[in-house]
């Protein structure tokens, strides 16, 4: 079953500190400050809340531009969107850049003959990309990051699922705190006619199945106190609070201790690997492309499973290509995805009609938002080991034609995991860049024998809920989708006991401490080295509660790096 907290409110800054956004180089006199960290998405923005509040100076560079009035907002908060889902996944086909495109034999076959033909090697496009091994793989680039689109799924991962770095009660605080920093909920959805009609009729056809019960999705998510019928989607900018919304500069002694820097990119870290410290970061400022060193007394990466470990390799000494000992070995491998099917279906005639007599609705005219879209999941268990969603949401894929009333519409979203395994991994190219003049990343993933089997019945499952709700709207059958396209990529700097880093099986320590590295930490997905099935982003926010916990540890004793000094 899903475990779920009760909701603790977000602690307030003090009152000496707030934010301000600081474009441009040229806007401000830079200062070495305590922590640099690179990524502005929820896990970077747990970094960023816990490290203020103690007082420390952060700077927080993003690649991305900012998009919306307040830093890193879920763009879905937009009344527009909340009238017309389909309308949002415009939005996210936007946003989403592929990483990693294999050239296409043939693929000018229908040129003019004297047209230009040369594959390309500009954008995601790789000619090193072999397409039976490629992931369907994607990354945004803005202020806020995924969490600007994301569903806002936050269920806890199952028991079997954690790694063993950490007991169950410190797992449980974890898992509560990061509850609490991104507002999740199983209610926000409790008085949705659908809602209540999906979990009963799954219930029934599932109560011969021990322990398989449908229950509400936790969710990451509040009800708007001005109109009960929209929802404020949680994002980076949750967790940021006051330092999100905040017009005014927090200050202390005079000094910012707040600086976001949008559309400023982070080329590479200045290494000494024989003292293991980072001693700067190169920074490219994208509007002029004039870069400058940022200095740092900690520096925290968290720009996501693939861009962590390629700004890591294009800081190696030797070029990007190549393990040469700057880094544990184990960066870019163990590299795990989540085996995903989908299907749509329209609600059967007679549960619909139950669900417009629930609501006593007259008129099939009423707005689509006068009852709530379900969020329901059947949790990850021993015997169905995936997770499942039933549920209406924006993706890039699943857009439902005008002519179907919405409320009919059913999404269908099953995950399981995959084993770990050091040959799935992510390189980087040394001669093709990617539209950032980064080293281009190439994917070399297969599924194991295991993963298929287990995705195969993943899908009969699914296709079993499906029915017992309705028949499949058209086009929108059951289908396996791309390996990637979940976009729960994890892994690829996985963390590990001493014993694992040693055995070359681990990249950061329990605390997200880079191994052999006194002031560098990673945040994110990337940090997950179990296989998992449903949204990462629940873990990867507790992995970063205890990351800012150590490293505020640190800081408070950096007098003396030698006390702290493994």
């Amino acid at each position: 079953m899903s475990r779920m907290f009760p909701s603790i409110p977000s602690t307030p800054l003090t009152a000496t500190l707030r934010s301000r956004l600081s474009p441009r180089f040229s806007d401000q006199r830079y200062k070495d400050v305590d922590v640099l960290i690179i990524g502005s998405g929820p896990i970077g923005a747990t970094y960023a809340k816990k490290l203020v509040e103690e007082g420390f100076s952060v700077t927080m560079i993003e690649t991305g531009s900012q998009e919306s009035r307040v830093s890193g907002e879920h763009k879905k908060n937009s009344l527009r969107y909340q009238k017309d889902v389909n309308s949002f996944i415009k939005v996210i086909q936007g946003d989403l850049e592929t990483l990693s495109v294999p050239a296409q034999a043939g693929a000018f076959s229908n040129l003019n003959p004297t047209s230009y033909s040369i594959q390309s090697t500009s954008g995601a496009m790789n000619p090193e990309q072999d397409p039976t091994t490629c992931l369907d793989a994607k990354a945004s680039r803005t202020v806020g990051g995924m969490s600007t689109h994301w569903t806002c799924s936050t269920p806890i991962p199952d028991e079997s699922q954690l790694p063993p770095l950490y007991d169950n009660p410190t797992w449980d605080h974890l898992f509560h705190e990061a509850q609490g920093l991104l507002g999740t909920s199983t209610e926000e959805f409790s008085n949705s006619e659908r809602q209540k009609t999906v979990i009963s009729v799954l219930n029934e056809e599932y109560k011969k199945d021990s322990g398989r019960v449908a229950v509400p999705l936790p969710m990451a998510c509040k009800r708007s106190k001005d109109n009960k019928a929209y929802v404020n989607w949680s994002s980076a900018s949750t967790i940021l609070g006051d330092l999100a919304t905040s017009p005014e500069s927090y200050t202390d002694s005079d000094e910012k201790m707040f600086n976001l820097l949008t559309e400023h990119h982070c080329v590479k870290l200045l290494v000494d690997v024989a003292r293991g410290n980072i001693t700067g970061a190169e920074v490219e400022s994208l509007l002029d492309n004039k870069r400058q060193v940022i200095k740092a007394t900690y520096y925290v990466v968290c720009a996501g499973a693939i861009h962590t470990p390629q700004i890591l390799r294009n800081s190696q000494p030797r070029g990007p290509d190549v393990d040469d000992g700057t880094w544990p070995k184990a960066l870019g491998k163990y590299l795990t995805e989540q085996p995903m099917t989908f299907c749509q279906v329209v609600l059967k005639k007679k549960l619909f009609q139950e669900v417009e007599a629930a609501m006593k609705i007259k008129s099939r005219n009423q707005a689509s938002v006068e009852d709530s879209d379900p969020q329901v999941t059947i949790p990850f268990s021993k015997e169905a080991p995936w997770h499942s969603q039933i549920h209406r949401d924006a993706f890039a894929y699943g857009l439902v034609p005008e002519h179907y009333d919405p409320r009919s519409i059913l999404d269908l979203r099953f995950y399981t995991y995959c084993e770990p395994n050091e040959r799935n991994a992510v390189t980087f190219s040394s001669t093709i860049k990617d539209a950032y003049g980064m080293p281009q990343p190439t994917f070399h993933f297969t599924l194991s024998d295991g993963d298929k089997s287990r995705a195969d019945l993943m899908m009969s499952d699914m296709i079993r809920a499906a029915t017992t709700l309705g028949g499949f709207l058209p086009g929108s059958e059951p289908k396996f989708l791309p390996p990637g396209s979940s976009l729960h990529l994890c892994g690829t700097y996985r963390a590990g006991t001493r014993e694992e880093y040693e055995r070359d099986e681990a990249v950061v320590d329990e605390h997200c401490k880079v191994w052999g590295y006194d002031n560098l930490y990673l945040g994110g997905c990337g940090v997950i080295g179990s296989g998992i099935a449903g949204g990462p982003t629940l873990m990867a926010v507790a992995f970063a509660v205890e990351g800012a916990a150590d490293l505020c540890k640190r800081l408070r004793l950096s007098v003396g790096w030698d006390e702290v000094r493994e």
